[in-house]
């Protein structure tokens, strides 16, 4: 794409981030500006694949609510599950769970790398679950963990282990520890169509620069009665892999300086910007709604003995 083109979509995310007082008019206003532009030829087709992107951006953030409550939802089954597999089979997982909504300003960034080197490419981890075995095992203890915890999360999930739903299912109905309201929400949740699709093994095939994790989407069925088609990114690592993806070699931090484009979706002038909590790039406290920052909504610890 020529400097031209990406000059203009960064004047254009300038004023409409200073013309908005949300995330979701920073990406309508966005996606009005870009539709009045006409191109160079020669950018035409990952311009318009752009533009697609902040429009799917925006209809996906208009749901910004609903998609929160589903992926705590979804971390509520899994904590549940993780529960089961320690109370009736004594695995001893000791995991750290979490969620959050991907920032604004990454999201459009990635759109936009994506629209000019893989066209085909569509995003999935607006909303984004993670899940970190914390057990202090032996490497290849901790794997075989990792990959038991994501088949029963999955074979439960999308029901594809009719067996392994049944045993949990029983288990939650007839758990005293457990109130009516909880057994309602968990059966509920797995009532909804899910299935799983976009996973990467990174545990056995690393990237390049060692990082490791189980990648997949859940994706709700386009006939489920609620947010039919939403996504969910999962991602599963041990401890030593968390570390290594954020103080090692795979720092995300260094793999996101080296990306691209991320200047664009940059505000130079923040006296002009009146969105409430956002108000700098010097730390997360400055950024409350997530414009820039991921905005992590879940935190949850659960073992053995432990839930917090």
């Amino acid at each position: 794409m020529t400097d031209e083109t990406l000059q203009f979509i960064h004047r254009a995310y300038q004023q409409s981030v200073e013309n908005s007082n949300n995330i979701l008019e920073i990406v309508q206003n966005l996606h009005k500006i870009l539709s009045g532009y006409v191109p160079n030829e020669s950018d035409a087709i990952e311009f318009d694949t752009f533009l697609k992107g902040v429009f799917t951006s925006f209809k996906i953030r208009e749901k910004t609510f609903e998609m929160t409550n589903l992926a705590s939802d979804i971390s509520f089954v899994f904590m549940y599950i993780v529960i089961w597999l320690n109370k009736t089979m004594h695995m001893h997982i000791d995991i750290n769970i979490d969620a959050r909504r991907k920032g604004l300003e990454s999201e459009l960034s990635k759109n936009l790398e994506k629209s000019i080197t893989d066209p085909h490419y569509l995003l999935h981890d607006r909303f984004g679950l993670r899940g970190n075995i914390l057990n202090n095992s032996s490497s290849e203890e901790a794997t075989d963990l990792l990959f038991k915890v994501y088949q029963y999360l999955v074979d439960i999930l999308t029901l594809k282990n009719r067996k392994s739903y049944s045993s949990f299912m029983e288990w939650t109905e007839n758990n005293p520890e457990l109130d009516n309201f909880t057994i309602d929400r968990i059966k509920y949740i797995l009532s909804l169509p899910f299935k799983v699709d976009f996973i990467k093994d990174y545990v056995n095939d690393p990237k390049p620069n060692g990082y490791q994790s189980i990648h997949f989407v859940i994706i709700l069925e386009m006939f489920s009665p609620i947010l039919p088609g939403a996504e969910f990114e999962m991602q599963l690592r041990t401890n030593y892999m968390h570390q290594n993806a954020t103080n090692g070699s795979a720092n995300h931090d260094d793999y996101k300086k080296l990306r691209k484009y991320t200047d664009i979706f940059k505000v130079d002038d923040f006296s002009k910007v009146n969105i409430i909590g956002f108000t700098g790039y010097n730390n997360v406290e400055d950024d409350i709604d997530g414009v820039h920052y991921s905005k992590k909504f879940l935190n949850r610890r659960i073992s053995s003995t432990l839930v917090i």
